[in-house]
């Protein structure tokens, strides 16, 4: 993992992201892309002056904010500003892929407050836009563990070995216990020319070193009752790319659990085989 890509808003809702982000930096020996998008509002946008007036003053406080958090960044590793006219989601996915992104931390906004849950909307926009990991960091959460991460995760089948390979960078630098949360229900997938029966565990055995099996039909209520009380430090989903149109018309876990997630949450992209 060599870019992390961490897209603010300048609240303290992204400080708290970034400075989660400058501590994985360091853990993964990862250069950081620091971006901030801003949007013209329709009744400006013809404003050539309004805009560059409003680039500038987005900036300067961008490179004050990298001046400030740039020293708590390992000597060898770099941090770069961005600058960007889009919609906020749109630009986000557009700077994952034009810096090569392998990993994009944010914070988001708890849905309890709706009037202020616009930065989590975000946030699920973007993932429904990338298919780059996103790791969502809660409002107010500034600890920066890595002992305890739950794998949730049903019966996908994935190439695990390159959709897993955020997770098990983590997991091998943070030496991490991982726990496999809610797959017991055996899969079919060909293999050799035959078809074989295997559990989601079969496939991530080399990953899990715990398992949990729920039986509540609630997944989200499930996942935050389980990480509050077995100190989880990070959460961890699969998310299906299905498709923009299809994908509007569902609301998966991850959407439901972004908003309410006690601790940070890393989505990861599949495409199912």
């Amino acid at each position: 993992m060599r870019n992390i890509l961490v897209p603010i808003d300048f609240s303290e809702n992204s400080r708290n992201a970034l400075n989660y982000a400058i501590h994985l930096a360091n853990v993964l020996d990862a250069d950081i892309h620091l971006s901030h998008i801003f949007h013209v509002p329709n009744k400006v946008g013809t404003f050539v002056a309004t805009q560059e007036k409003m680039r500038a003053s987005a900036k300067k406080e961008l490179l004050e904010w990298a001046d400030t958090h740039k020293e708590h960044l390992k000597d060898n590793l770099d941090l770069k500003c961005h600058i960007l006219k889009d919609n906020v989601a749109k630009g986000i996915a557009h700077l994952g892929r034009k810096y090569k992104a392998d990993l994009i931390i944010m914070g988001t906004k708890g849905i309890s407050n709706l009037k202020n849950a616009i930065w989590g909307s975000i946030a699920s926009n973007v993932i429904r836009q990338t298919s780059i990991p996103v790791l969502a960091i809660p409002q107010y959460y500034n600890e920066f563990k890595f002992d305890h991460i739950l794998f949730a995760i049903d019966n996908p089948t994935f190439d695990h070995k390159k959709t897993l390979g955020p997770l098990l960078e983590i997991k091998k630098r943070t030496r991490a216990k991982v726990t496999s949360f809610n797959m017991a229900v055996p899969i079919t997938i060909p293999h050799n020319g035959k078809e074989d029966y295997l559990t989601t565990s079969d496939l991530i055995e080399n990953l899990s070193d715990d398992y949990h099996q729920s039986f509540d039909h609630n997944l989200k209520k499930s996942i935050v009752q389980y990480s509050l009380k077995n100190n989880v430090d990070l959460i961890c989903m699969m998310r299906k790319d299905r498709g923009f149109f299809i994908d509007l018309m569902h609301s998966s876990e991850t959407q439901k659990v972004i908003f309410d997630t006690p601790v940070p949450l890393l989505i990861l992209h599949y495409r199912e085989r």
